[in-house]
């Protein structure tokens, strides 16, 4: 853990004891979620999973489904699969901001939601196809007690949160670095990171 390292910290420029915030965009709000004490209820495309999907894996991996039984004859992904349940909540980590959640956080389990004590303050945009904001940031927002939303408008999309594209990599992926007219990328980055320092400064 990075908290456990104290190469990094003065890099920093600042000082740390033994205190964090954690923030998380897309499947990394997922993970900063875990974090703060969510749990895993089912693997989003894992059979058994109650809640049905029509979308056959992530932008990155679009066949996954098709791939979970050869990812199951490794060794090294079942390990990791067999300790999807497990507890990764970290006591050192005091807050999150949780940035356009992705569908995952639909099968992490209410219940462990709603234990959740920590201060956390979700991002959605209000363009967002991928994650849509009343499919999951909204769900998450239900089950959190003390959460905060903010679904940012005018044409905000999943991917408006990554960085702006260099021309390298507008050129490799465009649909990353394409916003909606209206939409002005680092004008809306400038007031996320505005929200989340003050928002890390009061937790």
């Amino acid at each position: 853990m990075l908290l456990s390292e104290p190469s990094w910290r003065l890099a920093l420029g600042g000082t740390i004891a033994d205190r964090a915030n954690v923030a998380g965009f897309s499947a990394g709000a997922y993970s900063a979620m875990l974090i703060m004490g969510a749990r895993v209820a089912y693997s989003q495309f894992e059979p058994g999973n109650p809640v049905k999907t029509p979308i056959w894996g992530p932008r990155e991996f679009p066949n996954l489904v098709n791939q979970l039984q050869v990812l199951q004859a490794n060794p090294i992904f079942r390990e990791s699969w067999e300790r999807r349940h497990g507890d990764y909540s970290d006591a050192r980590f005091r807050s999150a901001a949780v940035i356009a959640p992705g569908r995952t956080v639909l099968c992490l389990a209410a219940v462990s939601l709603q234990r959740i004590r920590n201060p956390i303050q979700i991002f959605g945009g209000d363009a967002d196809t991928v994650a849509p904001p009343t499919d999951c940031c909204e769900w998450l927002h239900n089950n959190v007690a003390g959460s905060s939303l903010e679904v940012l408008s005018g044409g905000v999309g999943h991917y408006t949160f990554l960085p702006e594209g260099s021309e390298t990599g507008v050129k490799a992926d465009p649909e990353l670095f394409h916003d909606k007219p209206g939409a002005k990328r680092s004008a809306i980055h400038k007031h996320v990171a505005r929200s989340i320092a003050n928002f890390f400064n009061r937790a």
